[in-house]
């Protein structure tokens, strides 16, 4: 004898599609967390050596390469900005231990790093300052360091706590002052009198390396 159960197939279907689309949905979720996952994993090897370099410490070429190989591995699994600005900064700094020429691959290589991070992130005063050092090493005309200074300034106006960034921002400010804009040239005054009130040598030095003696002295009232 068949018996009927009108309504229960239907139901059990409906059911069994709910299940399974949940089912779908869950393993997405996994799947896209596992590169996640994977990337935090291989970048761990290179976190203390950032923090040391946050910190103004003096890494040696092992770790910087260190922390450079931490970042590559993880960016092949999950590309993000701060990780492209992490290598770019590792190798401007393992350059400074070698012999480098005007060209040298090692900082366009660097340039291309700081380009692909500050495309997902501009709002990074520090990675533009950084665009602008690498710059500065390749022989660039102040001229091509007035659109990252001038995003550094915009990004971060009154951010200054690394003082190696500040002196270069100054430099760099005194060294484009004429290519500047009046509000532009107010922030560079102003960063010029922080610097001079923490470091009067440093900041004097960077006025000569941008030939701009004359124009430190006139925003400090000498």
């Amino acid at each position: 004898m068949i018996v009927d159960f009108p309504g229960r197939l239907p139901r059990f279907l409906s059911s069994f599609a709910a299940a399974l689309t949940a089912t779908a949905a869950g393993a997405a979720v996994l799947l896209a967390a596992v590169p996640v996952a994977v990337s935090d994993l291989l970048e761990t090897p290179g976190d203390s050596m950032l923090r040391r370099l946050q910190n103004e410490e003096v890494l040696n070429e092992t770790d910087l390469e260190r922390l450079i190989r931490s970042r590559e591995a993880a960016v092949l699994w999950r590309p993000t900005a701060r990780r492209h600005t992490d290598i770019a900064l590792g190798r401007m700094i393992l350059g400074e231990y070698q012999t480098m020429g005007p060209a040298d691959r090692s900082l366009m290589e660097v340039e291309t790093e700081l380009t692909k991070g500050l495309g997902s992130a501009p709002m990074n005063p520090y990675g533009w300052m950084r665009l602008v050092q690498a710059r500065s090493a390749l022989g660039a005309a102040s001229s091509e360091k007035v659109s990252p200074l001038r995003l550094a300034l915009r990004s971060g106006p009154h951010e200054d706590r690394r003082h190696s960034m500040l002196l270069l921002l100054v430099e760099t400010g005194l060294e484009t002052w004429s290519e500047l804009q009046e509000s532009e040239r107010a922030l560079i005054v102003e960063k010029a009198r922080h610097s001079w009130n923490r470091d009067v040598r440093g900041t004097a030095r960077a006025a000569i390396r941008a030939d701009r003696a004359d124009l430190l002295a006139s925003m400090l009232g000498f």
